[in-house]
């Protein structure tokens, strides 16, 4: 179910969060000398290397697989390791690896889920390693728990304050605003290849739990969801992993915003599309309770979000460009962008005068055209061209759907003021800019493709934009040309300014 949803109870943007169990509140335990309460429970952010006799109480956010690994001690046995993150206020957490035997850490293991409150008696507190740096989530404190089986006892906890952990569960564990937009992610991917981002986006669909073989013969499951946001209609998130997918299959979709922190992003050949991958680094909030992810939610409850694999795009009304007369720098453009609007249609028309800088014409093709199913409108699979939209008929078919092929081409702009990255052009304006329609673009010689492109990269153009201003809603800014053409060494005189009077050029 979808949080309640305060939307007036926000902290306030890029202040940290005050931990609920500061000496402020009256439910907190007094420390004493050695940093531990009164009835033996020690607070994570109190903690030191090699303090002994702790109890520490913290809600479960991550779990990673049970693994073995080859004793140094005894040769030819094994031992078994187990890790976990758990969090007690809103700014310390800290990750725990078990050790021990098979039976004991597939035990604990079992024990409890992702949100569950725990209690880990007698742990080592050590320094982190280089490892728990890159294979584990990114923790604020320096130390991390090792429990042994000898040694260390972990336990459900329910006689704790539940709604006081529960609450920690919807508080990301980075900035709420420290996020890539699943446009970013989808059309930066060449410099965001193999790197962990944050994203915000609301579930729109869930997968089926399959069983994949591995080459040395073991079963894993995987899981794929389905993300989207107000840039992007589909993102591919695959989880392997089972805490995580038992934890995903509680989301339901159009209902859950997720914050996930470090997923990793890579480009798949297949889809040829950018899509994220949940690994040991992952940590999931639902429905976090920030500004960001409220208006997030409240979009997606009337945004249409049955589309596949593509921009969310500007209104296609029909315009008449003779009526157009205000001209805007693109530093006027950003400045535009910067502020939220709360005008009933937070759409701008006007006139650029730019240099078109990027025009990959011959680059990747799923990049300048798509092929849409015909009855429903939405992108097809790349691989097998049969209709993604599970709500079209043809989406149920084996049999390749009627379709046509349309333009998704982003160029960059720039003039004197900077520059203006991801515009988009599609439809009949860019059949017109290029010169035909994009189901004979794909048969094209790759010469005659770089020749259109040379046609207008590095000129000087009028270009007729319209832009949606970023609101409350949809806080991203798209840009759309309406039409494109070489400007006219006339109109660019009446631009520059007039010589005064008496004065010479």
């Amino acid at each position: 179910m979808a949080w309640s949803g305060r939307f007036q109870d926000f902290q306030q943007e890029g202040s940290k969060p005050q931990s609920q169990y500061s000496s402020r509140n009256p439910n907190y335990n007094q420390l004493n000398s050695s940093g531990v309460t009164s009835t033996g429970r020690v607070n994570i952010r109190d903690i030191s290397a090699g303090l002994p006799n702790t109890s520490i109480i913290g809600c479960v956010l991550t779990k990673g697989e049970v693994r073995s690994v080859a004793s140094k001690k005894d040769t030819g046995t094994e031992r078994y390791v187990f890790n976990f993150t758990i969090r007690d206020s809103a700014v310390d957490f800290i990750n725990v690896t078990c050790w021990g035997g098979e039976d004991h850490i597939n035990g604990i293991a079992q024990n409890f889920n992702i949100g569950d409150i725990v209690t880990v008696q007698n742990a080592q507190i050590q320094p982190k390693s280089e490892y728990d740096e890159r294979f584990r989530p990114w923790t604020p404190s320096s130390l991390h728990l090792v429990a042994n089986e000898n040694y260390t006892k972990i336990e459900l906890c329910s006689d704790w304050n539940q709604q006081e952990f529960s609450n920690l569960l919807h508080l990301p564990i980075k900035q709420s605003s420290d996020f890539f937009s699943l446009y970013d992610v989808s059309y930066n991917g060449q410099t965001l290849q193999g790197e962990h981002v944050n994203l915000l986006a609301v579930v729109k669909s869930m997968g089926a739990v399959r069983d994949i073989k591995t080459k040395t013969g073991r079963t894993i499951k995987k899981l794929e969801v389905k993300l989207c946001d107000q840039t992007a209609t589909t993102f591919a998130l695959t989880l392997w992993d089972e805490a995580n997918i038992n934890f995903a299959l509680t989301w339901c979709p159009k209902e859950y915003v997720v914050f996930a922190a470090d997923v990793k992003v890579s480009y798949d050949n297949y889809r040829k599309a950018m899509v994220g991958t949940c690994d040991s680094k992952t940590i999931f909030t639902v429905n976090p309770d920030t500004k960001e992810a409220h208006n997030l939610y409240q979009w997606a409850q009337t945004a249409d979000l049955s589309g596949e694999d593509s921009i969310i795009g500007i209104s296609d009304k029909d315009i008449d460009l003779s009526l157009i007369k205000d001209v805007f720098t693109l530093d006027d453009v950003k400045q535009m962008h910067s502020q939220r609007s709360d005008a009933s249609d937070p759409n701008v028309a006007g006139i650029i005068y730019a240099y078109v800088t990027k025009f990959d014409l011959d680059g990747q093709l799923n990049r300048i055209v798509s092929i849409r199913c015909n009855q429903c409108k939405k992108r097809t699979d790349d691989a097998t061209y049969l209709c993604t939209n599970i709500n079209c008929p043809m989406g149920s078919s084996m049999e390749p759907p009627d379709t046509q092929a349309q333009y998704d081409v982003l160029l960059q702009l720039s003039d004197r003021t900077g520059s203006l990255r991801a515009v988009r052009l599609g439809g009949a304006q860019a059949e017109t800019l290029i010169g035909c329609p994009a189901g004979q673009f794909k048969d094209m010689e790759d010469g005659e493709k770089t020749a259109i492109k040379w046609k207008y990269l590095m000129e000087l153009c009028k270009v007729y934009i319209k832009t949606s201003l970023p609101t409350y809603e949809h806080p991203t800014p798209l840009v759309r040309i309406l039409a494109c053409e070489p400007a006219k060494p006339l109109e660019i005189l009446e631009l520059l300014p007039q010589p005064a009077r008496g004065s010479s050029w």
